[in-house]
């Protein structure tokens, strides 16, 4: 837990540390930016494997669910997130293949290593909730070994269908176009997607940010929450959210659309 602490403290450090000038304000910390109560799309997080990888889907399945029924899956998310966020649908999506198998010994495990606290990079070492979560599934339960590749988020969809990773786990939301594309376990935690801006912008509810400038992680759920908002602004899409928290800090952007479990998490640290 200690270790934890520190990478968190790390990285707010990096965030402070990285900013560069531009127009309007600059150098805002963690604790000049603010969270709308009002979000733009109510999300559930999944598993992907590849569309017709249904066997390691299965697999995954089972053993977090085993994880979830034990307490394992709680106390790892005690640990991140200060209480037990695990979300069990009130009903099963689908039943999962007992007897499924899937021969590889090494899963590897696709993921944006600037997504805290569900994976991101301590040094050389990839670290998070997601992570933490996977080793209990993949290693504890299912017995095999998982490498964790970092991965541009933006190609997530080709690294997975042409085999470079075997899943992806990475606060990865359930859409209907990635239902199409992938397979998809059961959802294990709720998001929003969270209007994030400076503590004193006139900007107070959805409807304000029409006109505005508005930064948002490529190829993320973000780009479809505002997409299917009906919102008007100018937007930006970056790499990461670490980018697009920057953008905001330096007054190059006036809001950002982004995952509520990442934003929470930054805004904690109040550096």
């Amino acid at each position: 837990m200690k270790m934890k602490k520190l990478v968190s403290v790390m990285l707010a450090g990096f965030l402070a540390a990285s900013l560069f000038g531009g127009c309007g304000k600059t150098n805002l910390t963690n604790a000049d930016l603010h969270i709308l109560d009002e979000s733009l799309a109510d999300e559930l997080y999944g598993i992907a494997t590849a569309k017709d990888n249904t066997a390691l889907r299965d697999m995954i399945q089972i053993a977090l669910d085993e994880c979830i029924a034990d307490g394992t899956a709680g106390e790892i998310a005690t640990e991140w997130f200060g209480s037990d966020t695990i979300y069990v649908p009130e009903e099963k999506t689908f039943i999962p293949e007992t007897a499924a198998v899937y021969d590889k010994d090494t899963i590897v495990l696709g993921c944006d290593v600037n997504f805290a606290p569900m994976g991101f990079k301590d040094g050389d070492e990839v670290v998070g909730f997601d992570i933490d979560l996977a080793k209990a599934v993949i290693e504890g339960k299912m017995g095999k070994k998982l490498q964790i590749q970092p991965i541009t988020w933006s190609n997530k969809e080709a690294e997975l269908s042409t085999g470079k990773v075997d899943v992806l786990w990475n606060g990865l939301t359930i859409t209907d176009e990635r239902l199409e594309a992938m397979s998809f376990t059961e959802a294990y935690m709720e998001n929003v997607q969270a209007i994030v801006v400076p503590k004193d912008s006139d900007i107070k509810s959805a409807a304000d940010l029409n006109g505005k400038k508005i930064a948002m992680q490529k190829e993320s759920s973000a780009v479809d929450a505002y997409n299917a908002s009906g919102i008007d602004a100018e937007t930006v899409e970056l790499a990461d959210n670490v980018a697009c928290l920057n953008e905001l800090k330096t007054g190059r952007v006036d809001a950002i659309v982004m995952d509520s479990v990442v934003a929470n998490y930054y805004l904690a640290k109040g550096e």
